[in-house]
This record gives structure tokens, sequence and C-alpha cells, in this order.
């Protein structure tokens, strides 16, 4: 499962940029897109130069 997300220049997600894409992800469960949408939102990152820059995180989620 593919999230796309947009981080601001002080390394913290913009909370209204994360979705899921279609694109790269083999589900479309609701459960499982809505635990990768809270997980990248909880997610931070160094600071930066830009004041914006956007990416994805990959999720694979197993069955046990």
């Amino acid at each position: 499962m593919v999230v796309e997300l947009c981080v601001d220049q002080s390394g913290q997600v913009i909370q209204n940029s994360v979705k899921f894409t279609q694109r790269g992800s083999t589900t479309t469960d609701a459960q499982l897109v809505n635990a990768a949408i809270r997980n990248a939102k909880s997610w931070g990152f160094n600071q930066g130069s830009v004041d914006r820059q956007c990416g994805t995180i990959t999720y694979n989620f197993k069955v046990q």
C-alpha cells in the first residue's frame, strides 16, 4: 500500500497532504488504508531547506 504525503520545512507532515494512492498499491481495504494514513501522519522527519517536500511511504501488510 502506498501513501503520498508532504513535509514542511521543519520536518512535520502536512496533515491534509496525506492520502492513499492506488498507484503501487495492491489493496483498497478501508481498514488498511486508514491504518496507513494514521501512521503516516504521525511521522517526523529532519528539517530541510525547502518549504515543502513530497514523497511516498510504502507499507507492506502481512497476514499473521
